[in-house]
Formats: C-alpha cells, sequence, structure tokens
C-alpha cells in the first residue's frame, strides 16, 4: 500500500501566522498557533510517517505570493511517488467567490487582495503539473471548503473536478462558508491538532494503517464533537486508501472494522462502572473516584466528634455528589475503620414526609455499637413534612443529642436559609459544617477516567478532552443563563455528566468507550433529554399521558418556589392509573431516570426536573397544581389519621383550588386525596352539577351552529394545485399556493379576490412574493380571522404602492394549514414557483420555525411580519429578518420603562405554558431574566392558551391576590388577554394592578372590557412596536408617515380602521422590506431570491426601509435597529392613550 516513507515523496507546509499587511493596510491579526502546528506536524511526518527530513519543506509567513507560488513549484516538480501540500492560516473570499490564502503582505482593501494573497489557482495548477501518482491537498484555513469547485480548471461539480486529477486528494477543515477555528491559547489549531494528535497517539479503534480515508472519518468525528467544523474531502478511490502512518495504537485482534459488536461478543464487563443519575452507594466504593481529600476531612471531622455536638453538616449544590460521598465515601470508610480505630456504625435515613416516624424506624435495630447517623437530603423536611410540629420535632431530636449517636445531615446549599429559622440548625451551620465544592480539573478527569481503568475499559483517545471541555461549556451556559457564579453550576452539570457516561458505556464498542457512542447518547447537555425523550417516543397516547402522571408524582413542591425530586411508595404512585403503566416505570427505570429504593420509587436525580425540558414544561404548567396537591395529600392524610372527621374537610377558597385538581385534563389522585375531595365537595355537589349542565347546554347548542356553519361553507374538494390538510383537529381545509383566486376563508373574500385582481393586472412579467402563513378555520389556530384579514389588507396595500414603479409585484398566498403542520408541502410548492421571497409566516410557533428553517435552507429570503420569538434569529436562520422587535428587545424596553415606575412591587409574571408556543416560551424566558436580573426572581403562575377562560384563569389570580401583586407582566398571546383581564378584573382582592404586556392590545379591548378593569382598578399599560402611531400623545399628534399610510391603506377598498391595527402595519412593513430589498440589490451581480437575500443584509446605516410609520433599518440579527415603540396605557375604562416612547436599543 502506498505511503510517505519514499524517497521521492515531498512535504510542503506552508503557514501564515503573522499580522499582516504594510502600515496603513486592512491587515489579518496574527495567528500564534500556526507557527507551532507547522513545526509540530513536520516533526510527525518525520517521526511518525517515516519521511525524509530534507523531503519536508516549510515556508512560513510567505513575504508575497510569489514566495508562496515558488515553494509550491519547487517541491511539485521533485516529488515523484507523493506529494503532500499542507496550508495553515487565514483562508479569504474575492469577490468572485474565490479563495485565496494569506501571506505575510495580504491587505484586505479595494483591489488588493488579487495581488497580495495566494489564489488557490496556484495549489491547483501545482497539483496539475506535478508528475506525482498521489497528490494530497490540506487546507487548514477558513472557507477551504472552497477549493472543491476550484480543483479543476473550472468551476464545476466534485466529479468534474476529480476527472482531471488522478490520484487526486483534498481534505479541508472547514465548509465553504465556514471558519477554521485557532482556540485562543492553544498549541495547535482545531484541525492541525487534532491531525497531530491522531498520527502521534494513533486509534485504539482504527485499522493498522491510518489511511486518508480513515484520518477523514476520525477527524470529522473527533471535531465535530468538540464543536468545532466538520472537515470535508474529495477524492479519488487511488488516494483514499493512501497510507499517511501506522496507527500506534493498533489493537491486535480489537474491533477494527468498525463494527458495534456487542459487549458478550467482545468478551467487554457487563458491570457498568458509571452510576448515572443515581448516587453511589455503599457497595459501589470500586467506581467511586474524585473526592479523595473531601471524604478524608468528613471522616477525621467524624472521629473527633463527641455525643451531643451540634451536627455535621455536609452541604453542596445539587448535584454535586452529597449523597454518593456520604454513602460510597463515609459510609464505606466507616465499614473499614479508616479513622483511628473508632469504630461507628453507619445508619442512614432521609425524612420523608414524616420526618420523626422515619428517624424511630433507623434509630430501632441500631443494636449497641455506637452509631453515625446520617442524614440524606435532610431538605426533604422542607420539601416533603407539611406538619410544621413534626419538622420542628424531628429537628430537636437530631440537635437534642440522641445517646452516643453521631449525627451527619447532607443539605442541600439552596435550602441553607431555610435552616437559620431553627436556632439549633443554625448554630451548627456556624460551628461545624463543610463545604462540598465542584470537583477540580484533575478530579473531574480522574471520576471520568478511573472507573473506566477499574472495569476493564478503554477510554478512545479523544474521548476524555471532549468529555470535559462539554461539561465547562454546560456549566458557563448555566452561569451565563442564571446569573451566578461557575462553581456553583458544575453541581448541576456533574449528573448529566454521569448520564452521559452511562449511556456511552451503553453504546460501547467491546471494551472501547468511544466518541461515537458518547454523541449518540446525547453528549453532557442533552443525554437525560435523549433517554427520557426516547421513552416517551416509544409510547402511545394513553402511555404518554400515563408517563406524564408518572413523573409529576415524584416530583415535589416545597416551601417557596423550589421544585424537587421525591421517592413515592409504588402503590400510591400507580394508584389508579391501570396496568399500562408498570410498563411504562419500568422504561424509565431501564433508562436510569428513576430508581428504586425499597418499595419506593423516585426519579434518579433532581437534575431530571431541569434537563429534560418536556418535563419542564408539565411542572411550569401544574406547578400552582404540585402545590395544591401536596397541600391536599398532607390534609387527607391528617383527615384519616383523625377518623375522617368532618370539621377537617376542604371549605371555602381551598376546595375551590382542590376542585381544579378533578378536572378531566388532570391527572389522577391517588385515592385517598381523592376520597378526601369527593366528601369535601359532597354538600355542594347538587349546585355544581346544575351549573355544569347549564355551562354544557350551552356549548353544545354553540357547537352545533358552528357546525352547521362549517359544513355549508367547506363542501366540496379543493381544487387544482391545492390538497386538503386532513387534518384532525381542522377538518377538510384546503392548503397550498394560490394568487387569490382561490379564497381560503369566506371572511377574506374582499381582500382576496382585490390581490387576484392585482396579480392579474400586473400580468406574467411581474417578481412574486409569496405570503406564507396558517390561515385560520373559524377563528381557531394560531391566528383569528381578524388577524389574517389585517394582515392581508396591509400586504396587499404595500403591493399596490409597490406597483406603481418597477419591477411590480405579484402576492401568492400559501396557507400551511390553521395549525401550520402542512408546511412541509406547502414550502416545497412554493419554492417550485420560484419567488423572490417570502413574507408573513404567521405566529411564532414550531412548525412556523421548521417552515422558516426549510425556506433559509432553500436560499430563500423571508421577512416575518408578526413572528417575534428569539428563535428566529438571523445568526442561525440566514437570510431571515424581522420587521416587529425579537421578544428580547421589546423586554429590554419594557424593563427600563418599569424601573423607573415608583409602584411596581411586588410583581408576578402569568405566562402561557405551552411548551409549542415559542413566542410565549421566550417571552417568559426574557422577561423572567431581565426582570429578575434587576430586581430578583419573580413569582411565576402558568396557565394554557387552550384553556384561556376568565374560568380557566381563577387558579392564576388568586395567586396574585395571594401575593398582593401590584404590577403583572403577562407573557402570553394578546388574544388570551381578554379573558385574563377580565379575570383579574373580578378577582376577590381590591388593590390596583398595573398589567404590562409587549405587544399592541387596542383591538382586544372592548368597551365592556375596559369598563370592568376600571371596577376592577385594573391598569394595562402595552408597548406596541406597531400601530403606536394611531394613537395620539398627550397633545394629540400623530405621525405624518402614518397619516400618508392610512390614506393609501384606504384607497385600496379596505375598512380605514383596519389601518391602524399592528398586524396590517407589520405586513405592509414586510412587503415594502423585501421589495426595497430586491429594487436595491445591484444589478447584473444576483437575481432574484438571491438578489432580495443578499440585499437584507445590507438594509442598515442610510439603506433604509420606508415602512409605514418610520424607517426601518435592521440589525446582523435581522431584527429591527433604533425601532420606535410606543408606551400606551389603558386606565379608568378610557381608550388608549400614548404616554412615552422609546427606542430599540
Amino acid at each position: 500500500m502506498a505511503d510517505l516513507r519514499g524517497a521521492r515523496a515531498r512535504a510542503v507546509l506552508i503557514g501564515t501566522g503573522c499580522a499582516t499587511g504594510s502600515p496603513g493596510a486592512d491587515g489579518l491579526d496574527a495567528i500564534p498557533a500556526v507557527r507551532t502546528t507547522l513545526a509540530d506536524l513536520a516533526a510527525v511526518l518525520v517521526e511518525r510517517c517515516g519521511m525524509a527530513a530534507g523531503n519536508v519543506r516549510v515556508l512560513l509567513d510567505p513575504a508575497q505570493p510569489f514566495a508562496f507560488g515558488e515553494a509550491l513549484a519547487e517541491e511539485t516538480a521533485a516529488a515523484e511517488d507523493a506529494l503532500l501540500i499542507y496550508f495553515c492560516g487565514h483562508g479569504l473570499v474575492s469577490l468572485d467567490g474565490d479563495l485565496y490564502l494569506a501571506t505575510a503582505a495580504t491587505d484586505r482593501r479595494a483591489g488588493y487582495l488579487a495581488h497580495t494573497a495566494a489564489p488557490y489557482a496556484q495549489v491547483r495548477n501545482a497539483v496539475l503539473e506535478s508528475p506525482a501518482r498521489v497528490k494530497i491537498v490540506v487546507l487548514d484555513c477558513c472557507y477551504s471548503g472552497r477549493a472543491f469547485t476550484t480543483l479543476g480548471n473550472t468551476a464545476g461539480t466534485e466529479a468534474t473536478g476529480l476527472s482531471r486529477i488522478h490520484g487526486g486528494y483534498v481534505l479541508t477543515a472547514a465548509g465553504a462558508n465556514e471558519a477554521a477555528l485557532a482556540p485562543i491559547g492553544e498549541r495547535h489549531t482545531a484541525f492541525g491538532g487534532e491531525l497531530i494528535r491522531l498520527l502521534t497517539e494513533g486509534d485504539p479503534d482504527g485499522p493498522r494503517d491510518l489511511t486518508l480515508q480513515h484520518v477523514h472519518a476520525y477527524l470529522r468525528e473527533m471535531l465535530l464533537a468538540r464543536g468545532f467544523p466538520r472537515p470535508r474531502r474529495l477524492a479519488t478511490e487511488v488516494a483514499d486508501g493512501f497510507v499517511l502512518a501506522p496507527n500506534p495504537a493498533y489493537r491486535l485482534g480489537g474491533d477494527q472494522d468498525g463494527r458495534e459488536d456487542s459487549a458478550a461478543a467482545t468478551g467487554a464487563a457487563d458491570v457498568c462502572p458509571y452510576r448515572g443519575l443515581a448516587a453511589f452507594d455503599v457497595g459501589d466504593t470500586a467506581w467511586f473516584f474524585g473526592r479523595t481529600r473531601e471524604t478524608r476531612e468528613v471522616l477525621d471531622r467524624i472521629g473527633k466528634a463527641q455525643p451531643g455536638d451540634p451536627p455535621l453538616v455536609l452541604v453542596g449544590p445539587s448535584g454535586v455528589g452529597k449523597s454518593s460521598l456520604i454513602r460510597a465515601g463515609v459510609a464505606a470508610g466507616l465499614a473499614r475503620g479508616d479513622f483511628g480505630g473508632v469504630e461507628r456504625t453507619p445508619v442512614l435515613m432521609t425524612p420523608g414526609p414524616r420526618p420523626l416516624s422515619a428517624l424511630y424506624t433507623a434509630l430501632g435495630d441500631r443494636g449497641t455499637a455506637p452509631v453515625l447517623l446520617v442524614v440524606d437530603q435532610f431538605e426533604e423536611i422542607f420539601t416533603e413534612c407539611a406538619d410544621p410540629e413534626d419538622r420542628e420535632s424531628f429537628v430537636a431530636a437530631l440537635t437534642g443529642g440522641l445517646g452516643d449517636a453521631v449525627v451527619l445531615l447532607g443539605l442541600r446549599a439552596d435550602f441553607y436559609r431555610h435552616c437559620l429559622a431553627f436556632p439549633a440548625l443554625r448554630e451548627a451551620l456556624e460551628r461545624n459544617q463543610v463545604l462540598l465544592g465542584p470537583l477540580s480539573g484533575d478530579e473531574l478527569g480522574t471520576a471520568v477516567q478511573a472507573p473506566a481503568a477499574a472495569a476493564g475499559l478503554t477510554l478512545q483517545a479523544g474521548l476524555v478532552p471532549i468529555v470535559l471541555q462539554d461539561v465547562q461549556a454546560q456549566a458557563e451556559a448555566l452561569a451565563a443563563d442564571r446569573g451566578d457564579g461557575l462553581d456553583l453550576q458544575q453541581g448541576e452539570v456533574l449528573p448529566l455528566l454521569a448520564h452521559a457516561l452511562r449511556e456511552t458505556w451503553a453504546h460501547r464498542r467491546g471494551r472501547l468507550l468511544t466518541v461515537t457512542g458518547y454523541a449518540r447518547s446525547g453528549r453532557v447537555a442533552r443525554a437525560v433529554e435523549t433517554s427520557a425523550e426516547q421513552v416517551h417516543a416509544g409510547l402511545d397516547e394513553p402511555g404518554r399521558a400515563v408517563l406524564r402522571t408518572l413523573v409529576l408524582r415524584m416530583a415535589a413542591v416545597g416551601e417557596g418556589t423550589a421544585i424537587t425530586r421525591r421517592l413515592v411508595p409504588r402503590e400510591t404512585l400507580l394508584d389508579d392509573l391501570g396496568p399500562g403503566a408498570e410498563p411504562v416505570l419500568d422504561a424509565l427505570v431501564a433508562a436510569g431516570l428513576v430508581v428504586v429504593d425499597g418499595d419506593a420509587l423516585g426519579l434518579a436525580h433532581s437534575a431530571v426536573l431541569q434537563a429534560w425540558p418536556r418535563l419542564r414544561a408539565w411542572l411550569e404548567e401544574g406547578r400552582q397544581s404540585l402545590l395544591v396537591r401536596r397541600s391536599l395529600a398532607a390534609a387527607a392524610e391528617r383527615w384519616q389519621q383523625a377518623d375522617r372527621r368532618p370539621n377537617l374537610l376542604y371549605r371555602g377558597t381551598r376546595l375551590a383550588l382542590a376542585g381544579e385538581l378533578a378536572g378531566p385534563d388532570e391527572p389522577p389522585l391517588p385515592a385517598l386525596s381523592r376520597e378526601f375531595l369527593d366528601a369535601s365537595t359532597a354538600r355542594r355537589r347538587r349546585t355544581r352539577r346544575r351549573l355544569v349542565a347549564v355551562a354544557t347546554a350551552a356549548v353544545l347548542v354553540a357547537g352545533t351552529s358552528v357546525a352547521i356553519l362549517t359544513r355549508d361553507l367547506w363542501s366540496g374538494p379543493c381544487p387544482r394545485g391545492l390538497q386538503p390538510s386532513n387534518s384532525v383537529s381542522f377538518g377538510d381545509e384546503c392548503v397550498g399556493v394560490t394568487d387569490g383566486s382561490y379564497v381560503f376563508r369566506p371572511e377574506l373574500v374582499a381582500v382576496e379576490r382585490r390581490i387576484a385582481e392585482e396579480n392579474q393586472r400586473v400580468g406574467g412579467s411581474a417578481v412574486t412574493v409569496a405570503f406564507l402563513a396558517p390561515f385560520p378555520v373559524a377563528g381557531t389556530g394560531a391566528l383569528t380571522v381578524d388577524s389574517m384579514r389585517h394582515q392581508l389588507e396591509g400586504a396587499y396595500t404595500a403591493q399596490v404602492e409597490a406597483n406603481r414603479s418597477e419591477p411590480r409585484v405579484k402576492l401568492l398566498l400559501a396557507n400551511t394549514g390553521a395549525s401550520g403542520a402542512a408546511w412541509e408541502p406547502v414550502v416545497g410548492q412554493l419554492v417550485s414557483s420560484d419567488p423572490v421571497g417570502v413574507i408573513g409566516l404567521g405566529a411564532s410557533s414550531a412548525s412556523t420555525l421548521e417552515a422558516v428553517r426549510a425556506l433559509s435552507e432553500r436560499g430563500l429570503p423571508v421577512v416575518a411580519g408578526i413572528a417575534t420569538a428569539d428563535d428566529f434569529d438571523a445568526t442561525t436562520l440566514p437570510g431571515v429578518v424581522r420587521v416587529r422587535p425579537a421578544n428580547r428587545q421589546l423586554v429590554a424596553v419594557m424593563s427600563r420603562y418599569v424601573a423607573t415606575q415608583a409602584q411596581w412591587r411586588p410583581r408576578v409574571l402569568v405566562a402561557d405554558g405551552d411548551a409549542g408556543n415559542l413566542y410565549a416560551r421566550s417571552l417568559r424566558a426574557d422577561i423572567a431574566e431581565e426582570l429578575g436580573r434587576r430586581s430578583g426572581p419573580l413569582e411565576t403562575f402558568s396557565y394554557l392558551s387552550g384553556n384561556a377562560s376568565p374560568a380557566g384563569f381563577a387558579v392564576v389570580t388568586q395567586g396574585i391576590c395571594a401575593t398582593r401583586a401590584e404590577s403583572v407582566f403577562f407573557a402570553g398571546r394578546a388574544a388570551d388577554l381578554p379573558a385574563f383581564l377580565a379575570s383579574v378584573a373580578a378577582r376577590s382582592c381590591t388593590d390596583p394592578v398595573e398589567v404590562y404586556v409587549p405587544e399592541s392590545v387596542e383591538e382586544h379591548l372592548g368597551t365592556e372590557l375596559r369598563a370592568e378593569l376600571a371596577a376592577g382598578k385594573v391598569s394595562v399599560t402595552a408597548f406596541v412596536p406597531a400601530g403606536w402611531s394611531a394613537l395620539p400623545g398627550p397633545d394629540g399628534e400623530t405621525s405624518p408617515r402614518y397619516q400618508r399610510y392610512r390614506q393609501a391603506f384606504a384607497g385600496t377598498g379596505a375598512d380605514p380602521a383596519g389601518a391602524a391595527a399592528a398586524d396590517a402595519i407589520s405586513l405592509h412593513d414586510a412587503l415594502v422590506t423585501m421589495v426595497t430589498a430586491y429594487r436595491t440589490a445591484p444589478k447584473g451581480r444576483y437575481s432574484g431570491a438571491t438578489a432580495a437575500r443578499t440585499q437584507l443584509g445590507n438594509l442598515h446605516g442610510p439603506l433604509s426601509v420606508p415602512g409605514a410609520e418610520e424607517d426601518l433599518r435592521f440589525t446582523e440579527r435581522g431584527t429591527p435597529d433604533r425601532q420606535t415603540v410606543g408606551i400606551i396605557r389603558y386606565t379608568e375604562g378610557k381608550p388608549g392613550q400614548r404616554i412615552a416612547i422609546e427606542h430599540i436599543s
């Protein structure tokens, strides 16, 4: 097999690592790693690849392109067996899209690049002219993937390039539009360092010889796992099998062919050395590493302790390993007599819901030997125990002396302040605490590697650095997200790491833990989510409902707002769930998400509560429900113990709150709680039944009317070019693309026909823009019919205005169905119609995001009209802009304004808990972060948009009264606002309330609702990025620009009042933005969608868009820049008045 050891093989390594250009030039920054990468690679080529030292040439910082080309020419002429060209440094792209390689003279000013940087054509020509049988080009630079289209004599396909160079091979560090990376402070570039590491250390899972094919596969796997760009290759069959070096890590008889053989087939150990989310226990000492120092300290403190001393308190954040240290470290150390010969028998317990009873049970069989009483998860006295007397008695017993026992408590750090309420615990914390901090870098490495070694397993080269990098990155992400110190977050990351390692072991190859297996686990950040979603995906709908109930029953809301896990007796956990619950529970246990402790089960770690987004959404939806369930269970237990005395039953408000738990959409209650609630409601059951019957009759009558209307309007098949959506929720609606000749909704007939007429008038020579949205059905879906009509009227106004100039605009209408679920076929149909761009999109839903991603990937520019969720960002969705500010921008304005108000505390956040509502989800996160950063966490109450009625908000408004909130921040769709405000207006408390809403609410506040708000002392302040001009300011002024837009709107034949609708203004501005981008794009250079997409990124500075209210400019993220936001206040039942104007910063 051919390799580099031949006497006529040549390698030329060229790199530019210095700062480039002469004084006054637009040069490039220095890359120190270039020098060391080339030096080390040259040494490896000699020492590992067998090349003669004289056959390896290094050219560092070539002065000019001529020096670059001269070196190439000399070495390529001398190569006969093999030629290796390696470039490391800056890659640049010319205006024509060609790749250039930097020299020391490189100057990026216009007209200079071609004369100061080496064109890749030099490399191409050298390869073409070389007599070598194998010609290898390796480019470790930005945009290196562009080499693939210039490998041949002219640009073309990969196959065309290969046909011109027999034995050719190109390996690049990045794609055509990607930057290659050189991490700051590292000795090597990311790509070069991984290549050097492979050639030096080898691949234990690789073949005997490291061929170019294997090198590419290995680098791709490793670099992707570390978050670096994916290397690309272009090769002939001859070159793919070329050997760079022998594999120094080759294992004779190992799994060398890439097959993932089973553990049994290769004789690998069947015992996983990683505990996953579960804590290490006394019997797991063989796998417990990284905490030697802390274990020693705790054992020493126990050895010196005397009976009657304050308890020793081991304090640390969740996930840092307190339980593992207590069990596999301290308890096991006691069993071995690891402190001065003092003998104590460890007795382990957790408090649970009845801690005093648990204490007596634990100490009942202790024998005569001195005892170390270990109370793990001491915080359960606050999260599980609902009886204050039981809690106080338990604390008194632990701190008042338990004979000859010494007491050790394991306490989660976020419950530290709870303990300070007890003087004896405060003394223990002051005198006798041990802080368990994060693992050091060396300790973390030991915790990853040592268990594998103890089990006879091997870690693939490169796996440990990737894992440790992920741990650091995840900790940094959590710290940034929550504003805490980095050390506090490692505790949350360690359980995720442990689970990722457990899953990596499950995907092992024989005895080898691989990078691929680690990637399949979901890595540190998503391993728990991956396992949980696999369980969820494997269930049918009834099974998923059971899953939701099970995991919620294993979560507890304690004092304050903290949510923790809890152990639940199996019988209670499975109560009333039927025989299908056992397999679901078994699947959770098998996935490592749930642990069994005697006859009880619980989530394996509290990290599951945060790391599984679906569960997090369930918890947010049901946080208030969990609190009520906890209180209900405790009350039912007291009722049972008191022989079911009637005076202990619920009444009034408590009964009303608990009654919500009996709804059909709620998980079933445990038997005792259900019996207690049934007994409590017995006295008013007849009244409740009568009310339910009346409400049901009203709903049935309304439903019958809607059904008759719908059937009459939607009879007949879809016309040609459209297809039925087959939607279960919305019936036989038609989806697809039309020019307006088909009317999707009868309420939209006037505006759709005007659009069709305008399209017919401009003829076939016009450019096409598509309006894409989920058209509503009978008021259902993410958008209302009124909203859709306003959007179409605004877009039509812009179309008519645009068609006074050339090129004229044809507007297509593309319906993805009321749910948006038909986006995929509609986007496909839309792309085939060749529009210059797409506007609209509708609300910020998951299906909208998928549609936008598909459009972006197909090169179509998109201008979103009303989508404001932070997910729609041009940095991740190239070619996407939006005319309304992102949620984070509006929230920043709201936060600045609210901070100037004197009466804004206490405050709460009311948020839609629907995880699929991207708008509400990101708005909730932005408000919690921004307002929380200014003045601490907000009390949060969740609702579901599907239950957005005054009755559905009852629990929320009771929470507002309970907190005596004066300021309420609303994170939901404006359509849900009337029901919420009506519920707030009818609340039982009388303190004035200000509701802050970061969007227009004008069309949702009718006269009757405003009167209710006045009576209920409720004011509303809206932050309006579109439609603000329609409302006069304190002096009655309005915007002249808006007046011109309003006249144009009225001239289309639409109701002039509709001009003020924010949705009309937004879609007017969306179409104007797309038309402006297309018309101002440089002529001749680009055309069609490419022209519009390119120019969208240039709409800033002097190049602006004439919007309905003001000129629009956009940031690099595709969001509005310096856009005006009107602050509108509605109070005392009066129309809204603009009280201030702010600007997006």
